[in-house]
């Protein structure tokens, strides 16, 4: 159950690379400890050549974005860290040094 959903666009940028995601964010729980996120990648020309998903392995949450173009994450976090836990998912996908634009939807 997505509980409060939040939505958001997000630009990524690095360099001469971009992408463009959108986001929902929502509680997973009734007691609200939860934080559910699940990523969408609309469009990217960052190089993903050197990214693979083995067989023998779950994906990890970038290899998922940036190769499937979708990826989730849950946290024992609130809503208040909700941004800065969004920045850190993408640049972990994107790279440090990556420019992260969030904007709220709705």
């Amino acid at each position: 159950m997505k509980i409060d959903p939040t939505f958001y666009r997000v630009q990524v940028s690095d360099g001469a690379s971009a992408a463009a995601l959108i986001l929902i964010a929502y509680n997973l729980d009734a007691g609200k400890r939860f934080l559910g996120i699940e990523f969408y990648q609309l469009t990217s020309c960052f190089d993903n050549s050197q990214l693979s998903i083995p067989s023998g392995r779950q994906a990890t949450f970038r290899e998922a974005l940036r190769v499937l173009g979708q990826s989730a994450d849950a946290e024992a976090i609130a809503r208040t860290q909700e941004v800065s836990r969004i920045e850190s998912k993408v640049k972990e996908a994107y790279g440090a040094s990556a420019s992260v634009q969030i904007q709220s939807v709705g």
